[in-house]
């Protein structure tokens, strides 16, 4: 799918690499959930999760929990893969 995209998406297994080491679970996450844009990519290609997994739910007090919990998995599935 990748090939398909105006813009190649980055390698996510060197996310830490190119950052000396460190693994950005703040920044990632904000990216994730839709809280931060991504000015040099123009539009969104990918979904914004936090708001996905956000119309999955009904309203209740445990929503954004539950939302939180969701994104916290990516981040450490994205950290397990970084090379």
């Amino acid at each position: 799918m990748s090939a398909s995209l105006a813009i190649r998406p980055p390698d996510l297994t060197k996310m830490a690499a190119r950052r000396r080491g460190n693994y950005p679970y703040d920044e990632l996450a904000s990216f994730i959930d839709g809280r931060k844009d991504i000015a040099a990519h123009g539009s969104r290609e990918m979904p914004v999760w936090g708001e996905r997994f956000a119309e999955e739910l009904r309203e209740d007090s445990q929503q954004e929990r539950i939302i939180h919990g969701k994104v916290l998995m990516l981040l450490v599935y994205l950290e397990s893969i970084q090379r």
